[in-house]
């Protein structure tokens, strides 16, 4: 359920986008994150495109 009491009303809208994600696991709450699914941060390129309908 989203929180929408916690969104300030803007005149923009902004859109995250994950490049790639982390393996499921910390070693806290289950088994360590097995190592071909690590991700180490490093800088990205990404290009967007929109187009109307």
């Amino acid at each position: 359920m989203p929180h929408t009491t916690c969104l300030t009303p803007r005149d923009r809208v902004y859109v995250n986008l994950d490049v790639a994600q982390h393996g499921v696991g910390s070693g806290v709450c289950g088994p360590r994150v097995q190592p071909r699914y690590v991700r180490h941060a490093q800088p990205v390129s990404l290009t967007l495109g929109f187009r109307t309908c």
